[in-house]
């Protein structure tokens, strides 16, 4: 029992220690928030309620410890400090011990705080041990309250020195207002943002810390680097320079790239001015203004900057005029982008030169594209169908090798935690390696499998849609209902992609159609077959159908509603859940163009309502229904309308949505004609 006992005593001696250090590391942690947060005066007052938390918690542990010497320890005069702090009453007297236990504490406390400040108690030491504590503790106050006392001092030295130095700068800026004889209203105005200006902490900029000077250029250019790596990577291009080559990129970075700071209500830039450099917020938040005096819009329009967003980005790649205004909200930092210097650096690796040279060329190739109906105007902000994933499906064969090559690599590297099999990787690098696979790693560090899909939404003025119902392939009728599109091809713009859709697959609606806008949806999937993230960029393309009369294609209207199931090869007669429906897509022509006989893509206008039920799970019996009672006769197609086989594209619904691919048809169901 006692090697139990003495056990316990050292665990809750460590426990007290461990519970000490959590202390300090509080108030650490505090002193770091204040400092970051707080200002002159403030932070004063928090170190004098930091020093007179550390006396109190001091003097709390040496009462503890006053009153275990006086009562646990064994005393070679046969007394203690405790037989003598009886309570003398009118009666007689009340023993120590005796006594409550918070009198007990608070007399304990009264001990000590006596040694702390050096001050006289009626408490006296009655045996050596006491007394060689009561020496310990005297020499400990003594240290600890000249400490306590000299840094109350330096810390209101400090603050009157700062209030000195405020005083003179806002008597000088006085001073200066009256001998021009500024106008009150203004001065006023001026006067109180110097105020405030001056009691909110400016952050330290590098020229500010001189010590850093000391420093060797190497670790100087490593400490710059590790500042704004973290931020340079949101940027998938300036990622993937990390993974190519880390030193170029520090080194680029060193020379390159400098810091920003903005104070409230400051202005990054103005409306009309030319610029040279791209910024990066790090920290804080801007706002950003167009107005119709400089901008095409029809009213102003205000965007809230968050940090990791990029501003003026088309400068590195263009000659660029602002078109908005960027005001800071609060104190703000940012990165800033010299693309004069960092394009020595580029040319030091062949291959950051070939990835930096296709990323620059399709950026500004968009910048100059980038106007209604196709896209919207670009801004300082942003610039329409620039996102990285979409340069990257625009970029040459061997970029976008370089580019999955890394990808995959990274993949590699993250197999043991997210569980995916070596076949699979292997199977999506020998896809990447032939160019049939496209793969990046996004400015967060995803991976994923990049799929680029057209879509076209012609519309007619009653807001009849021109959607693809079907195909014939080997006589066989496949029912799909979707918008008509391609997949998206290198070297290729959005209205280049338009044009090439209704060229190879809608000869019958080329030069029918009027762009009207177009919109971005993007979906993710997990590819089983590759086992990593699929994300499918659709462009839908509003158009309006402009021409008059019928469109130059065999028409076909359904029969009675009987079919002759390819599954069972029996006649079974369809109920519709629905007739009204059923019967609406009976009356509804359908339009087929004849590749050769046998194969075919079937077409139809059908309602909003009609478009949305078929192109569900819920409307596939029935736009197999309605397929299989259409007699599709054969027609020679003319030369104009005739598809271009080595161009045309095909659906794969087994993905979200659509993925265009010329390999694969889901065939939903198959109708034997």
């Amino acid at each position: 029992s006692g090697l139990k006992m003495l056990r316990f005593t050292k665990l809750g001696r460590l426990l007290r220690i461990l519970e000490m250090l959590r202390m300090l590391r509080l108030m650490r942690l505090l002193e770091d928030f204040a400092e970051m947060h707080l200002s002159e005066g403030s932070r004063l007052m928090f170190r004098i309620a930091s020093l007179a938390s550390g006396i109190m918690w001091g003097t709390h542990l040496l009462a503890c410890l006053w009153y275990a010497v006086g009562n646990f320890s064994a005393s070679d005069t046969g007394t203690s400090w405790y037989d003598y702090a009886e309570v003398i009453l009118a009666e007689g007297s009340i023993g120590y011990l005796e006594t409550g236990p918070v009198y007990q504490y608070v007399t304990a406390f009264h001990w000590a705080a006596a040694q702390v400040a050096l001050g006289g108690v009626e408490l006296y030491p009655k045996n050596s041990l006491e007394r060689v504590f009561n020496i310990l503790a005297m020499m400990v106050g003594f240290l600890f309250g000249s400490t306590v006392v000299s840094s109350l001092s330096a810390a209101m030295v400090d603050f009157q020195m700062m209030q000195k130095e405020k005083t003179q700068r806002l008597r000088s800026l006085r001073q200066y207002l009256n001998e021009n004889t500024v106008d009150q209203s203004i001065a006023m105005r001026v006067q109180k943002q110097a105020e405030e200006r001056l009691s909110v902490r400016e952050r330290l900029t590098e020229q500010q810390v001189e010590v850093l000077d000391m420093l060797a250029p190497a670790l100087r250019s490593e400490l710059r680097f590790a500042i704004q790596r973290p931020h340079l990577g949101r940027h998938p291009l300036f990622r993937l320079w990390m993974s190519v080559d880390i030193n170029l990129t520090q080194r680029a970075c060193t020379k390159s790239i400098s810091f920003s700071l903005l104070r409230p209500k400051d202005d990054l830039f103005l409306p009309g001015n030319t610029v040279d450099r791209a910024w990066c917020l790090m920290s804080g938040s801007l706002n950003y203004v167009q107005t119709p005096d400089t901008a095409a819009v029809e009213e102003e329009i205000s965007t809230p900057v968050e940090p990791g967003k990029w501003l003026c980005e088309a400068a590195l790649w263009s000659e660029w005029i602002h078109v908005g205004k960027a005001e800071a909200d609060v104190s703000s930092q940012l990165l800033v982008v010299h693309p004069e210097t960092l394009s020595e650096y580029v040319q030091s690796n062949a291959m950051i030169k070939d990835v930096t040279l296709e990323y620059g060329k399709h950026f500004h190739k968009r910048i100059i594209s980038a106007r209604p109906p196709d896209a919207e105007y670009p801004t300082d902000l942003e610039v329409p169908y620039t996102d990285y994933c979409d340069l990257v499906v625009s970029m040459s064969r061997e970029v976008q090798v370089v580019i999955g090559t890394f990808a995959v690599n990274q993949l590699v590297e993250q197999q043991w935690q997210s569980g995916k099999g070596s076949q699979e990787i292997s199977k999506l690098t020998e896809e990447v390696e032939s160019g049939k696979s496209l793969v990046v790693v996004t400015g967060e560090g995803s991976v994923f499998r990049l799929v680029s899909i057209i879509a076209l939404r012609i519309e007619q003025v009653d807001g009849s849609i021109f959607a693809q119902v079907g195909k014939i392939s080997n006589s066989e009728i496949s029912a799909a209902c979707q918008l008509p599109g391609a997949k998206q091809e290198r070297d290729e713009l959005l209205s280049e992609a338009v044009k090439r859709i209704f060229a190879t697959k809608l000869q019958i609606m080329e030069g029918k159609s009027d762009m009207m806008s177009s919109s971005r949806h993007v979906v993710e999937k997990e590819s089983k077959e590759y086992g990593v993230q699929t994300r499918y960029l659709r462009t839908i393309c509003t158009m309006r159908y402009s021409a008059d009369g019928e469109l130059e294609a065999p028409s076909y209207l359904a029969d009675e509603p009987v079919a002759q199931l390819a599954s069972t090869g029996k006649e079974d007669v369809f109920v519709p859940d629905d007739p009204s429906f059923f019967q609406s897509l009976r009356e509804r022509p359908v339009f087929a163009v004849w590749e050769k006989q046998g194969k075919a893509a079937i077409f139809a206008w059908l309602s909003p309502e009609q478009f949305e039920i078929l192109s569900g799970s819920s409307g596939e019996a029935q736009l197999k229904a309605w397929l299989a009672l259409v007699d599709f006769t054969y027609e020679e197609p003319s030369v104009d309308n005739a598809p271009q086989e080595a161009d045309q594209v095909d659906v794969d619904d087994a993905v979200v949505e659509s993925e265009y691919d010329s390999e694969v048809w889901i065939e939903h169901d198959v109708v034997q004609i």
